[in-house]
């Protein structure tokens, strides 16, 4: 630790409070970082909703701080934080503020504290305790002094023991504090040992951390973070002059993640070749010079009540000498209270022995002998305590596991780990928290037992037996109840399995609550999948079941991303997305049960899924997802390396290739090709072999290959006779590997494909090419050495009317065998055919429109048939349904065509499993009703015939369908840009294949209501608190119109209705017993050739639990114009008097609005018709159960806009408009504040209209008063310039100029939204418990506290795509429904599913 006398000696340092005023002029938008640093676990979203000025967020996170931790809050700990974040400048301004203040305090006192401070994690090296090695310290600081002048890298190795790290600290102490090096920027020391990769990524986030770079952009791997952290330090230059110390490198790999850094130093007990490129390698000597060998002992002797003269005793000299001067044999000689010449001899003859065993490291003297004598000066209790050290991994161990361990209070723990420091036999260490480091040496000696007729193995499993004993009475069976100390929660199971401790292991698998202790803890799931990895393979060769510890490692494993890293709660983690009625569900359900009854939890889970959900959906497993990259490609899932490879292109910046296991995402490969594009990544089926392709502007892919297992590129040979002129790269438009023999790979130009084969480190020609006159459109691999070869007579991306009238309409499919290079079979398909449902005829040349070959591939590699897709569509209206797809199959030796499937649908992507014995298509459909509705239809080949069929309707809006090699499972990728990877499985068994007799030839839509049905309309509520859903359905054939109404906890009371055919829109509403249908229609007649027109809207209420329905009629009278469309806007339901409302627009050229209030005496209230001047747009701002406020725009050269207030209409009020404020938005910005009065009935709001400016302070606060104008000025955007302001008592919404709500607030409390979200996605501006809203991009449900607005809960379940929620008057339950509002599902909290389930 810092000495905290100079601090503590000022008189403003007790009250840290003195200087937030200081830290937050000076901080800026740094305020974030320093919180992070401080205290990472303070909401400063929230803070950072409140305030708008840096300054204020500062000084709110800064006194949020000292309220929370009060004493501990303290002025070294605030200088420490801006000195990791990078803020020396405000550390220095605090120095010499505090220093005017306090003339007692010296210069070099307050430099040397400084110095402390930016020497981060730098272990300290107490003069009790260390003795200076001043020829080592004298090369290392010499090395330091020219990598601060110039850049460099330093490597200290040495074998185990020599002393490096206590070198190289005293080194960095010298050089920095005496040596002026480093001063700007100062050290940053990382402890790496011998760790894994995923903990290296969180000591490096850390590192980025301290460093000051932005907390959301810190990548969420590896290989990511090691490229974002290259790029930040050439961007920032000032901070690459700080020194990086990499202290304890097991791992040669791991040199790689640090080159990150321009000046640095490694310790490492290994030297590789590689070292001595890229560092100045300084071996540590294995021995201390004399002198220093003697200040060792002399600390050892001062330690003791009656020390003596060394220099008086020739036998000390022949024990330092003895032990050849070791580092680790001269501590532990100086901790052995050698008193008299007779001790030194003795130990000179234990020096001398040959009595050791084989398993110590082989030395001139007998380091066993010494370490033992040291232990054996112990009392009896404290040398088995010492040996039981020997269970702990090689890490720091905390106190607290070590006090179990010991079954000792913590001041008896402490009183025997000091005594075992005095004799060297330990490391004290207080940084971080208090904890011991062993030597390697030690560790090595305490694994094995004392009694060689004991074996290794049966002594460490005693071991592991008793520290897990030890844990179980401290917890008393309740695991999840110790207190995290860095060590119990990350390794209890690799100890219970080392103790074979089966009851236990099982136990602590099936015990949620230490599971979810355990995910708080180490805020990850990572480590708890290792543990699920590890059980299994200790219960497997055990031949014991695995299957629940396998179905819970895959929810970890594909479901990760949707744990919600701020709550971390796995119990709720687990009711997301658990499979409904699964094992894991019903225990999370009971917890979750338990817990809400016994503190008011509140956790959800999905009563009712969506009718499309079926058992082949596997949990979704995100790849990845950052922007900008190319659908990934797999190896072969049976060979031993099932890898995953894919391109990421950070916005042209960093462009990489990765390859990364499937089963753990560990990176296995990475190259990086900064400022390039890289379009297509292939990979080997045995993984190790990757490709990829590079653009270049109107030319052939310029493809690289490389090794990857070995990091190495793979150059290509032209010549084999001249190996010596090797290139880098091919050019070729597609690049395969064949797929029965890895080494093979085919390239193809317009005109030519060529065989290459892997060769070592090279891609050799094998000499064997196949040559087209035609342009070669597609080329594949078939078995036995043949390969498939598409051409045609002209270039295959030319329109049909761009060819010309010599145009032959002809496809060439040719087999080749590679050996002989000769052709084999050749057959011809069009390259067209015409447009007819049912003709498969060819397409010539005088025909305007067909279906243009889109797709081949051939299925049945020892007898092949030929798949060839056909699709048209028009290119100005693809929405309008013009696409038709055929699937077609020809045998390449009768030329015979067979029609097999005919769709409506246009064509996104289609994949052919290895095996050839599955066909996806994925297929998309519009229609003038819905949403499009994309279907993946997947086809069984059996004996090369289709016999099957599949129908998926995915949660995802897939773009790429792609099979995973050599498996039946098919990946999805979810979005064009960032293609989020979910996982179908298609060997489940209870999929619903059908037979391909009953798949109509003609048209398939593929939807899951009867194929004759579209859904035109959909609504749901909570009409007598059941959840109800009801759809406006359309009948294709018989052109009917039903109301279909699904009620239910399971929307399984289904109940159809008919309608009026006019019928275009649905809605039902909680509290109202009706559902109303409302269709449009104009009547037009002659008269006195004149012709004359009636706008009418229909209106149908029917009485959903008794199936009546009531119809009326409503002439829309004082139009303007003839009406050509009707619009409703918004609707609601006005529970005090059971009547519904309607906003509508009436369009023509101009909109009007229309305003229609119907009771549930189903009576047509009032109808109302604003005749003012007619606007181009009209759009709701707020309204309630009295009051419309509006937005019109007309849009001219001065682009008009108007803000309406209506009163609407109750009892025998008429509806009214009452004001107008016009504005011109070009001219100025425009502030909108409306005031709504608590008691709407009694009272009117009130609305303000200003202009505004953000930039102009004092105006805006005079015009707004300071309250108004900071939440103007703090919740907007420069680019905006109309806001709306909406106040009710203490609640107060806030809205851009897109009607979007930016802001949610309570009282004090503030919260930004940060999505899109409108008005009419939340129940009301006033919720009743909670304020809930969804993200619709994300899928993702927020639950707040509706006063303190502190986020409660992120919810998201894999099954379920919700683009908008419905919730009961409670919000107990919601019924979300997908994009396309076809798919419903019901979620509910536990309280209110235990009415059900109880």
């Amino acid at each position: 630790m810092v000495d905290n006398q100079y601090v503590s000696s000022l008189g403003l340092a007790q009250d840290p409070k003195s200087l937030f005023h200081i830290i937050a002029m000076h901080l800026g938008a740094d305020w974030t970082k320093l919180a992070v640093v401080l205290d990472y676990t303070i909401r400063i979203d929230i803070i950072d909703a409140d305030y708008k000025m840096e300054y204020d967020k500062a000084i709110a996170f800064l006194k949020h701080w000292h309220s929370k931790h009060l004493d501990h809050a303290t002025v070294y700990k605030m200088i420490q934080a801006l000195t990791d974040i990078g803020r020396t400048d405000i550390v220095t301004t605090i120095e010499t503020r505090l220093a005017d203040l306090q003339d007692s305090v010296p210069y070099n006192q307050s430099k040397s504290t400084i110095s402390e401070i930016m020497l981060r994690n730098v272990p300290r090296t107490p003069e009790n305790q260390y003795i200076l090695r001043k020829e080592m310290i004298d090369i290392i600081c010499h090395r330091l002094n020219c990598i601060n002048e110039e850049n460099g890298h330093i490597l200290i190795h040495g074998n185990a023991g020599s002393g490096k790290t206590i070198a190289a600290s005293q080194s960095v102490r010298r050089a920095m504090s005496l040596e002026g090096c480093f001063q700007q920027q100062g050290v940053y020391w990382l402890t790496i040992g011998e760790i894994d990769e995923t903990t290296l990524y969180h000591k490096l986030k850390h590192l980025c951390i301290q460093t000051g770079m932005p907390l959301n952009e810190i990548p969420d791997n590896l290989h990511c973070l090691q490229a974002y952290m290259i790029h930040y330090f050439e961007v920032n230059v000032e901070k690459s002059e700080a020194l990086f110390v990499f202290d304890d490198i097991w791992n040669e790999s791991y040199y790689n993640y640090f080159t990150f850094a321009k000046k640095s130093m490694a310790i490492s007990r290994y030297l590789y070749p590689e070292n001595n490129i890229t560092h100045c390698c300084i071996l540590m000597k294995d021995y201390l010079e004399y002198d220093e060998a003697v200040q060792v002992i002399a600390k050892g002797q001062n330690r003791m009540e009656n020390s003596q003269n060394l220099d008086d005793l020739q036998s000390i000299t022949e024990v330092i000498e003895g032990c050849c001067r070791f580092p680790l044999a001269i501590g532990l000689i100086s901790g052995l209270q050698l008193s008299s010449s007779q001790d030194w001899n003795n130990i000179k003859t234990l020096l001398e022995s040959q009595d050791r065993p084989d398993r110590m490291p082989v030395h001139k003297f007998n380091l066993f002998a010494i370490i033992t004598q040291s232990i054996q000066q112990l009392e009896t209790n404290e040398q088995n305590c010492f040996y039981w050290l020997g269970v702990f991994k090689r890490v720091s161990i905390p106190i607290g596991s070590i006090a179990a361990l010991w079954n000792y209070n913590k001041q008896d723990t402490f009183k025997l780990i000091f005594k075992l420091r005095d004799k060297s036999l330990l490391k004290y260490v207080e940084n971080g928290g208090s904890h011991i480091i062993l030597h390697d040496l030690m560790v090595d000696y305490l694994q094995y037992p004392m009694d060689e007729n004991k074996l290794r193995k049966v002594y460490q499993q005693e071991l592991h037996q008793r520290l897990v004993k030890s844990y179980k009475m401290r917890c008393q069976g309740q695991w999840h109840s110790i207190s995290d100390d860095g060590y119990y929660y990350k390794y209890l199971i690799h100890h219970v399995i080392k103790a074979g401790d089966d009851d236990i292991l099982q136990y602590l698998l099936s015990d949620f609550n230490w599971m979810a202790a355990k995910v708080k803890v180490l805020r990850t799931l990572q480590d708890l999948r290792l543990d699920l990895h590890d059980c299994i393979q200790y219960f497997s060769s055990k031949q014991q079941a695995v299957n629940r510890m396998e179905d819970l490692l895959g929810l970890l494993t594909y479901c990760e991303p949707l744990l919600d890293t701020e709550n971390l709660d796995l119990i709720q983690f687990f009711l997301n997305c658990g499979l409904k009625d699964s094992w894991i569900t019903e225990r999370a359900i009971d917890l979750a049960y338990g817990k809400a009854n016994k503190d008011d939890s509140v956790y959800w889970m999905v009563k009712t899924y969506p009718k499309t959900f079926q058992h082949s959906w596997m949990e979704s497993k995100l790849i990845n997802n950052y922007l900008h990259k190319s659908p990934s490609c797999c190896s072969d899932n049976c060979n031993g390396n099932f890898r995953i490879a894919e391109i990421r292109n950070y916005n042209n910046e960093e462009c990489c290739v990765l390859v990364s296991d499937f089963q753990t995402s560990k990176i296995l490969f990475k190259i990086s090709r900064p400022a390039t594009l890289l379009t297509q990544v292939k990979i080997s089926n045995n993984g190790k072999i990757v490709a990829f392709a590079i653009y270049c502007y109107g030319t052939m892919l310029k493809w690289e290959v490389h090794d990857v297992d070995t990091n190495q590129q793979l150059l290509f040979i032209q010549d084999t006779s001249q190996r010596d002129k090797s290139v880098a790269n091919i050019r070729s438009w597609s690049f395969n590997f064949n797929t029965t023999e890895d080494t093979m790979i085919m390239t193809s130009t317009n005109h030519q494909i060529t065989i290459w084969k892997v060769d070592e480190d090279y891609i050799v020609n094998m000499e064997k090419s196949v040559s087209s006159l035609k342009f070669i459109r597609q080329c594949l691999f078939l078995k036995h050495d043949k390969v498939l070869l598409l051409s045609s007579d002209y270039d295959w991306n030319r329109s049909q009317q761009s060819i010309g009238r010599d145009w032959t309409n002809k496809c060439y499919i040719e087999v080749w065998h590679l050996e002989s290079c000769q052709r084999q079979s050749l057959c011809q398909v069009p390259q067209w055919i015409c447009h007819g449902q049912d003709d498969t005829g060819t397409l010539n040349k005088d025909h305007v429109l067909g279906f243009k070959l889109n797709y081949i591939q051939c299925i049945g590699q020892d007898h092949p048939m030929l798949l060839l897709i056909y699709e048209m569509f028009e290119d100005s209206m693809p929405e309008k349904g013009h696409t038709r797809l055929i699937l077609k199959f020809m045998n390449p030796r009768n030329n015979s065509v067979q029609l097999l499937y005919h769709s409506s649908k246009r064509m996104i992507s289609a994949a052919i499993s290895d095996d050839h014995h599955l066909i996806a298509m994925g297929l998309i459909a519009f229609n003038c009703y819905t949403i499009p509705e994309r279907t993946i239809v997947i086809f069984k080949v059996i004996s090369n015939r289709i016999e099957k069929y599949l129908n998926i309707n995915p949660l995802q809006d897939f773009f790429c369908l792609r099979f995973i090699s050599n498996s039946q499972q098919l990946f999805i990728y979810d979005n064009y840009q960032t293609y989020d990877t979910h996982q179908y499985n298609l060997r489940a068994e209870n999929l619903a294949w059908e037979s391909i007799k009953d798949l109509s030839v003609k048209d398939y839509t593929g939807h899951h209501f009867a194929k004759d049905e579209y859904v035109i309309d959909s609504c749901c509520a909570f009409p007598n608190d059941i959840p109800t859903i009801v759809q406006l359905i359309l009948n294709k054939n018989s052109k009917r119109k039903i109301l279909r109404v699904k009620q239910g906890e399971t929307l399984d009371d289904i109940t159809d209705i008919s309608i009026s055919q006019k019928s275009q829109q649905c809605f039902i509403y909680n509290g109202f017993k009706y559902a109303i249908a409302v269709g449009f229609s104009k009547i037009l007649w002659l008269n006195c050739k004149k012709l004359y027109a009636r706008n009418v809207m229909s209106i149908e209420l029917i009485e959903v639990s008794r199936s009546k329905k009531f119809q009326m009629e409503l002439e829309l009278t004082d139009l303007k114009y003839n009406a050509d469309k009707l619009d409703i806007m918004q609707s609601r339901c006005r529970k005090f008097d059971k009547t519904v409302i309607f906003f509508m627009t009436v369009a023509h050229v101009s909109k009007q609005l229309a305003i229609i209030l119907i009771n549930e005496d189903r009576q047509i209230k009032t109808m109302y018709i604003d005749n003012d001047i007619l606007y181009n747009i009209i759009e709701i701002v707020y309204c309630d159960d009295y009051n419309l406020v509006t937005r019109q725009r007309h849009k001219n050269e001065h682009d008009e806009y108007a803000i309406k207030w209506y009163k609407l209409a109750k009892e025998d009020i008429p509806t009214k408009l009452l004001k107008i404020y016009t504005y011109n938005s070009i001219h100025h910005g425009i502030a909108c504040k409306i005031v709504v009065p608590i008691m709407e009935e009694q009272h009117n709001l009130s609305v303000i209209l200003l202009p505004w400016n953000m930039r102009y302070w004092d105006s805006m606060v005079k015009s707004w008063g300071e309250r108004d104008a900071k939440i103007f000025v703090n919740y907007s955007i420069e680019d905006d310039n109309q806001y709306f302001l909406i106040e009710k008592g203490e609640e107060i919404l806030m809205l851009n100029e897109y009607l979007q709500i930016v802001m949610k607030g309570y009282r004090e409390n503030k919260r930004r939204l940060h999505f899109k979200i409108y008005l009419t996605d939340i129940l009301e501006i006033r919720p009743i418990q909670i304020f809930t809203i969804l993200d619709r991009n994300k899928h993702i449900i927020y639950c707040h506290n509706n006063k303190t607005l502190v986020l409660n809960q992120a919810i998201q379940f894999p099954h379920l795509q919700s683009y908008k929620i419905t919730g009961n008057d409670q919000q107990t339950c919601f019924i979300c429904c997908d994009k396309g509002c076809q798919n419903y599902s019901v979620i509910q909290t536990i309280h209110a599913y235990d009415k059900f389930r109880y």
